[in-house]
């Protein structure tokens, strides 16, 4: 079996399921498509670009059906659940066709398609799945821990509720074993993912229990590192701040989507606070936890958004002065409230506005990157280059987005990927640090 994966790190954690519950029924893994009897293609629905990217992977996988040795594509995922019908109609290549929620049920599905006929399933997205499914053995010195899903808020621009439902906490117990799982079998570092991980254990516990989630975690004596991602503003508490000042397996990071500064476009995103407020919260978290990094996403070309609102966005990212920023495009997607708004914003004033923010976070994140310069930063190993180079991260940097380290001056004899190694870091290239080991 193939497996694909394309989307966010939520569906990373999916896949690493997947993996495991075929493998437990007799399936090998292969990287090679050409040799797969099966394909899994695990697809984002979320906005226009992951929604195209899904498709055209699909069309480029149906080929092993006629060129390699496949009988079985799968489609599962984000885009599966919200255009089953459309996909099942136009693309005939597809075999099995599963919803977010349904992929536990591939290996009978695959049964009963190969003795005949196409299966369509999706079910219900709120009802989220909680069983003894064990993950494949992990590849890499890091994992995404889903801790959550679905999302309760109505932001006016997102679909996520319509395709994963209702908020949904898994319960701590069921993460501690999945993690201490993990862990003995070579993961150092645990990336706490979801839709809104704030507010995890609202819907279990009827209170907010990351603060516990994570100190229950650290006790995990093989976990040498836990880090947050999606914390939305108002999840960032002081209990929250507390822990991450004073427990030391918790990287000084913290992922904050603010999304806009704007005061009108935040009502008109359904969102609560502003500019000034946000900057009050970057304040606060500097303060509660020196050094630590801030990363954040914000949108451009939201309907309404006028040259004004932009200038205010433009000046709260010089204000923030934020490590990290991802900047998103806004896409009318249907079914959403921002979908039917009139003031749609121009395509090329969209595309200007985001290389003008793009161009101010880069010219400020490669400014942050001097600090490093002469430091020896903590790194954890993730592959071996040619020669004597090996690849990492630091506590500040997180997988696939925030750049790497390269560290140089290491026998590939004396490290070993998983391994930490103290990097004096000497310069960078864009994004990415370069250091020597003090091996």
């Amino acid at each position: 079996m193939t497996i694909v994966t394309l989307g966010c790190p939520k569906n990373e954690s999916d896949s690493d399921f997947i993996k495991g519950q075929l493998s437990s029924f007799g399936y090998n893994l292969v990287c090679d498509p050409q040799i797969a009897d099966v394909i899994v293609i695990n697809t984002c629905g979320f906005i226009e670009p992951a929604k195209q990217e899904s498709i055209e992977t699909i069309f480029e996988y149906a080929n092993y059906k006629e060129e390699g040795k496949c009988k079985v594509l799968a489609v599962v995922g984000c885009l599966a659940q919200r255009y089953p019908d459309e996909l099942f109609k136009e693309i005939p290549e597809i075999d099995i066709l599963l919803g977010v929620n349904c992929w536990s049920k591939l290996p009978e599905k695959i049964s009963e398609f190969l003795k005949g006929g196409r299966i369509l399933q999706i079910d219900d997205p709120s009802s989220h799945l909680e069983s003894d499914f064990t993950r494949a053995k992990p590849d890499l010195p890091f994992a995404y821990l889903k801790i959550s899903d679905g999302c309760n808020s109505r932001c006016s621009y997102c679909a996520i509720p319509f395709i994963k439902g209702s908020y949904h906490s898994l319960s701590i117990d069921k993460l501690i074993d999945e993690v201490k799982y993990l862990t003995s079998n070579g993961v150092r570092e645990i990336i706490l993912v979801g839709q809104d991980t704030g507010n995890y254990g609202v819907d279990i516990y009827s209170e907010r229990k990351l603060p516990e989630l994570i100190l229950n975690l650290s006790k995990i004596e093989q976990l040498d590192w836990i880090r947050l991602m999606y914390i939305q503003p108002d999840g960032l508490s002081e209990d929250l701040l507390t822990v991450m000042a004073t427990d030391s397996k918790v990287c000084n990071y913290v992922d904050i989507p603010f999304q806009h500064s704007s005061e009108k476009i935040l009502r008109m995103m359904r969102r609560n606070g502003c500019g000034k407020d946000y900057l009050s919260l970057v304040d606060k978290a500097r303060d509660r936890i020196p050094g630590v990094v801030i990363r954040s996403s914000l949108i451009v070309g939201f309907p309404g958004e006028s040259d004004e609102d932009f200038e205010d966005l433009l000046a709260f990212t010089k204000d923030a002065d934020l490590d990290y920023l991802g900047v998103f495009e806004y896409f009318a997607e249907e079914g959403t409230a921002a979908a039917t708004l009139s003031s749609q914003v121009l395509k090329e004033v969209k595309r200007e506005r985001y290389h003008q923010l793009t161009c101010l976070q880069d010219s400020i994140t490669l400014e942050k990157n001097k600090r490093y310069i002469g430091q020896e930063i903590k790194t954890l190993t993730e592959s071996h280059e040619e020669g004597e180079i090996f690849l990492g991260r630091s506590q500040y940097q997180a997988p696939e987005i925030d750049g790497i380290v390269y560290i140089k001056g290491c026998n590939g004899q004396d490290l070993k990927v998983g391994d930490f190694v103290l990097a004096k870091i000497t310069g960078f290239d864009g994004y990415d640090l370069v250091g020597d080991a003090e091996c």
